[in-house]
């Protein structure tokens, strides 16, 4: 069983990306264990405060550490990732040399209501975890296009073929994962 982080950049207690979460965990993903981060109390970054790291950034930085892998499931904002998002990325970069993310196996999904789903803001993403040395998987990439009717009130893919492709997106994950987790090496 892999313990896998989830990172949800969106705040909002009831955001598609969220719900878009929630409907994951609900598909078959026997190797995965997903723990989604709670970031409402992180901090802005602020070089001051590295020699005594905020309770929530040390809590943050623990738990992507101990994790065996890390899901990012964003929203787009402005043809980019949400301002949480890149704050929690340099919080785990912090201080210099306690690189919470390098080696990771990360990968990324969203969902948004624009045409192109969330393809710029997992781009810009991609370059950010690349540059931070993340091992990221490159396919399948999951650009949704969120519908009020795509995920049900109990969190359940309503499209049989939406959820056969989420499917396979986890079983890629988990392989991913399995192959590239460098924790236990």
């Amino acid at each position: 069983m892999f313990n896998i982080a989830v990172i949800v950049g969106s705040l909002r207690k009831e955001s598609f990306n969220r719900r878009l979460m929630y409907a994951l965990d609900k598909l078959n993903h026997p190797n995965l264990k997903f723990n989604i981060l709670d970031l409402t109390e992180v901090p802005l970054y602020n070089q001051d405060n590295e020699s005594n790291l905020p309770d929530s950034v040390t809590h943050l930085k623990n738990e992507v550490a101990n994790s065996d892998g890390v899901l990012f499931v964003t929203p787009e904002y402005n043809r980019s990732i949400p301002g949480v998002l890149k704050n929690i990325i340099d919080w785990g970069t912090r201080p210099y040399g306690k690189n919470s993310w390098a080696g990771k196996p990360t990968t990324i999904i969203g969902t948004s209501q624009g045409s192109v789903g969330t393809a710029v803001a997992q781009a810009h993403l991609r370059s950010i975890l690349v540059a931070i040395n993340a091992i990221v998987m490159g396919q399948p990439e999951v650009y949704l296009i969120y519908k009020n009717e795509l995920i049900d009130e109990t969190y359940n893919i309503t499209n049989e073929g939406t959820k056969k492709f989420l499917q396979a997106f986890l079983d890629r994950f988990s392989n991913w994962v399995e192959h590239n987790n460098t924790k236990n090496k």
